[in-house]
């Protein structure tokens, strides 16, 4: 019988970001170990099912995403997850499965538990998405199952029950790697540090498509013969600047500002790349708004289609360079040496761009930067990146290479606790 492999931590495909992170490590996988089954834990609502689908993929569902009436929710959500726990136990011991059976079942059934949330255990995130963040951990612990936090960024940590069970979870953990310095740091600080290995984020890895890009080039009127900036923007990214003169309109404002400015200056086009098109955090509507400050409409694409990460990235590698506010879309352009400047919000990016490849030059931390000093970097910054291209390319090569090295480690690290 194949390896079964439980993958948690995913909130929905429709954030590329996930999306290529999920991908990309069944994929590397699938390489080395064919017969390997995925379970994929996600959201009765999403559309994972559809946009991960592939041979040895079985979906299964958080039990209490089959409601979608927020407060109702919240509360069955809590119930459910202490109904999970406790006939965990009963499993475990008694050899008794009374409780969501085939959710309970699967964890028992697992070989392996593969946490992918990413960034998403920290305190950027707020309680309730946390717990359920490290709940499949937490059942995979009580079955006695090893469980993997997989290629991510983790803290900073605050006090109270849910850090101290965070903790807990990390502790136990048959491995974490992580995927820049700042969070083994963050995690050192904790006193956790024997079960961490420094690696790099799955993504690093992903294929750009290559079968569908006549047609996505005919549909956007999209030509090799011109010159493209990519920008990703971020639905998000107003939770973010915390300076009373940067406000999202005004945000909106600079970089359309700043967009005008590169098509007369470079005479340049622009593609806007929506990373994620959620419903309530939409890169599309995000994309518009600064569209809809610009002189130059005439010369903007924005790219409303569903595409999937692979997609995407193979857009992205057409371009010469991006701007970008979502680091999973940096990740999607270095990775090819697309030459990215960045709008950082945590540390993640100044460890994954910044630190290991070398690029802190091209990295904004929006986080409290008042709406002059913005205005002056993004230009400064913005035309070093595309006057110097083909520099920019050179230095990221090396860099890369490793990164994707550090990458392929998260699977052999695997291998080697499973013993495969």
């Amino acid at each position: 019988m194949g390896k079964r492999i439980i993958i948690s931590g995913i909130t929905d495909s429709r954030n590329n970001g996930c999306w290529a992170m999920a991908e990309s490590t069944m994929a590397l996988f699938k390489r080395h170990i064919p017969e390997v089954e995925f379970f994929y834990l996600t959201d009765e609502r999403s559309r994972d099912a559809e946009r991960l689908a592939a041979n040895g993929r079985i979906f299964f569902y958080m039990p209490w995403t089959v409601l979608n009436i927020p407060k109702v929710r919240f509360l069955y959500a809590y119930i459910c997850a202490t109904a999970i726990c406790f006939n965990l136990f009963l499993m475990r011991y008694l050899g008794v499965n009374i409780f969501f059976q085939n959710y309970c079942r699967t964890f028992r059934e697992a070989d392996l538990v593969i946490d992918l949330s990413g960034d998403s255990i920290s305190t950027d995130y707020g309680d309730y998405s946390v717990f359920f963040q490290i709940l499949p951990l937490l059942c995979a612990h009580i079955i006695g199952k090893p469980y993997v936090f997989y290629a991510q960024s983790i803290g900073p940590f605050k006090k109270g029950w849910l850090y101290a069970l965070v903790k807990f979870i990390l502790r136990r953990a048959s491995l974490i790697t992580a995927r820049e310095e700042i969070t083994v740091a963050l995690l050192k600080e904790q006193g956790i540090e024997s079960n961490v290995k420094l690696t790099n984020d799955s993504a690093f890895l992903l294929e750009a498509t290559s079968v569908d890009m006549t047609c996505i080039k005919q549909e956007f009127s999209l030509s090799d013969n011109k010159r493209y900036i990519a920008v990703s923007m971020s639905g998000l990214i107003g939770s973010y600047l915390k300076d009373e003169s940067m406000m999202p309109k005004e945000f909106s404002k600079v970089m359309a500002a700043l967009l005008d400015d590169l098509i007369e200056r470079y005479d340049m086009e622009i593609i806007f790349i929506p990373h994620v098109m959620k419903k309530g955090v939409d890169d599309v509507s995000a994309s518009q708004q600064v569209v809809g400050h610009m002189r130059y409409q005439g010369r903007v694409t924005v790219m409303n289609k569903d595409y999937n990460g692979a997609q995407f990235k193979a857009v992205i590698g057409m371009c010469e360079c991006l701007i970008a506010c979502r680091m999973h879309a940096a990740i999607a352009a270095v990775s090819q040496c697309v030459p990215t400047l960045i709008l950082a919000y945590n540390h993640k990016t100044h460890g994954i761009i910044g630190r290991a490849l070398e690029m802190q030059d091209l990295i904004i931390d929006i986080r409290d930067i008042d709406i002059e000093t913005f205005k002056e970097q993004i230009r400064q910054k913005a035309a070093h990146l595309i006057e110097n291209t083909d520099m920019l390319k050179n230095k990221l090569s090396q860099p890369v290479n490793k990164a994707k090295e550090k990458s392929e480690q998260n699977f052999y690290l695997c291998r080697e606790l499973m013993k495969w």
